[in-house]
């Protein structure tokens, strides 16, 4: 009837089948927040403590090998240490730049030579003082550094010869100082003085002319430090990257040597080299661990309250992450062909087909973070974990037959194929060799992943509460003892 009041009860969503976040008891709630934090310290213990079984080395400059380090694999890599020696050696080879000869200091010093003169010839004319006076006047006014017997043969010679050698002086300073005069030629350049001097004088007023002129000249030419540097910078980034080659079972250290920093970027390349444990790296793991460790809860509150009230199916979902975090942490410092062998995309796979599509791929994306972290970095490892274990996780789904499996396999292998040649490609460092070791690593990749999926899922399958398509299968199977008729007692 129109204007009265319906008295249909209100739809509740928990009685349709859906469970809101805030319909989750407090117990359950408490038991998840608990498991999530005993994961985050798991997880930052197995990201930060060494693990002695791993492979690797804490070794830093200077420390002495314990025991001998061998190369387990081949690897190129781009040698920083050798790049830069050989830049430094590149720049050094690069002589000093110096500006241009200055005409200013040219100018300046032939005014002094001017001065000078005038004030000889001033003294030469001053018949008033004694030679001794007129002597001491020149010393005390000029400090040319000349021997008083050489004043006095400038002050007592004829004026002809003065003019001679006053003009001499002009003529043969302007001459020097043309020439390019920097401070560690200044000796050279005195030298030459002498070869500038007419012949047609004396001995003694040639030793006039060399004597002034050499206590004349000055360096004209400075260093440019600015121009010298850019000339250096530009031979070292002449200079290519210089490549250095570890071949299999080389021996990097020896028990007893001392690692020099050629021996640690060798096992840096490697992955043999385990950073020592510090505060810093415990905080930075901890800070990352935990970033990922709220998306991840967040998304299981606000996507999957339903598995918040399923304990069995939480515990699985934390052992799986622990368990691959843990080979991940083996296999991924290593940095040789067991990185990209290691099936990481069978933990995609076993929690879509225990739990669901939407937790396996988000697994699958934090688990490709953890990996690039691990990695340093790396971008071709995150999308090497991530496609792979995406598509091995979307292809699969439920894993309703035995050939689904073997399907997300081959895709899983031709991911991994693509992802290496879109990285891998242009790479002119590869040898044929590492190539196929990489495609063989890649194609064991898939099988391993529906190997280990394949036990995952019906192991983890017959726990309480953990239905699998597979168990049906079985349950399904005329011979099954369940199916059987039971005989008469």
């Amino acid at each position: 009837m129109a204007g009265q009041a319906s008295t249909r009860p209100p739809t509740s969503r928990r009685s349709s089948g859906h469970l809101r976040s805030r319909d989750i008891p407090w117990p359950n709630r408490a038991r998840v927040l608990i498991a999530w934090g005993l994961g985050i310290l798991l997880s930052v213990a197995i990201l930060v403590i060494r693990l002695p079984f791993g492979g690797q080395v804490a070794l830093q400059v200077g420390d002495v090998a314990m025991t001998d380090v061998i190369a387990p694999r081949q690897a190129t890599y781009a040698s920083e240490i050798l790049t830069q020696q050989r830049r430094e050696l590149a720049a050094n080879t690069v002589s000093d730049v110096y500006d241009p000869p200055q005409t200013r200091v040219v100018r300046q010093q032939l005014a002094l030579a001017n001065r000078i003169l005038d004030s000889i010839a001033a003294a030469r004319s001053d018949s008033s003082s004694s030679l001794s006076a007129r002597v001491s006047q020149i010393e005390e006014t000029f400090s040319i550094g000349i021997a008083p017997k050489t004043i006095e043969r400038i002050l007592t010679m004829s004026q002809e010869e003065w003019d001679r050698v006053a003009s001499e002086i002009q003529v043969v300073l302007e001459r020097a100082m043309r020439e390019e005069i920097r401070e560690n030629n200044l000796a050279d350049e005195w030298r030459k003085v002498a070869a500038r001097v007419r012949l047609d004088l004396s001995d003694e007023d040639a030793a006039i002319v060399v004597r002034i002129v050499q206590d004349l000249l000055v360096p004209n030419s400075f260093f440019n430090a600015e121009k010298t540097e850019q000339r250096r910078q530009q031979a070292r980034d002449s200079v290519e990257p210089v490549t250095a080659a570890v071949e299999r079972n080389e021996i990097i250290l020896r028990a007893g040597d001392i690692a020099t920093a050629l021996d640690i970027e060798a096992l840096e390349a490697l992955g043999l080299r385990q950073n020592r444990w510090s505060w810093r790296n415990a905080s930075l793991a901890a800070v990352f661990v935990l970033l990922l460790g709220v998306v991840l809860l967040y998304y299981l509150w606000r996507q999957e309250p339903q598995l918040w009230l399923d304990q069995m199916k939480l515990l699985v979902l934390l052992l799986l992450l622990l368990f691959f975090l843990l080979a991940l942490r083996l296999v991924l410092p290593a940095g040789s062909v067991l990185s990209y062998l290691f099936p990481y995309a069978a933990l995609a796979m076993i929690l879509g087909v225990l739990l669901n599509i939407r937790i396996a791929l988000v697994s699958a994306a934090l688990f490709a973070l953890v990996a690039g972290w691990l990695s340093g970095g790396s971008l071709e490892m995150a999308v090497y974990v991530f496609s792979g274990s995406a598509v091995g996780a979307l292809k699969l789904r439920r894993g309703e037959r035995l050939a689904s499996f073997a399907w997300a396999a081959g895709y899983v292998v031709g991911t991994n194929l693509l992802v290496l040649c879109a990285f891998r490609l242009g790479d002119s460092g590869l040898s044929v060799r590492a190539v196929a070791e990489l495609a063989f690593a890649a194609v064991a990749n898939g099988l391993l992943a529906m190997t280990l999926a394949l036990v995952g899922v019906y192991l983890l399958g017959s726990l309480p509460g953990m239905t699998t398509a597979l168990h049906l299968l079985e349950l399904s199977r005329p011979t099954h003892p369940l199916l059987r008729m039971n005989g008469p007692p």
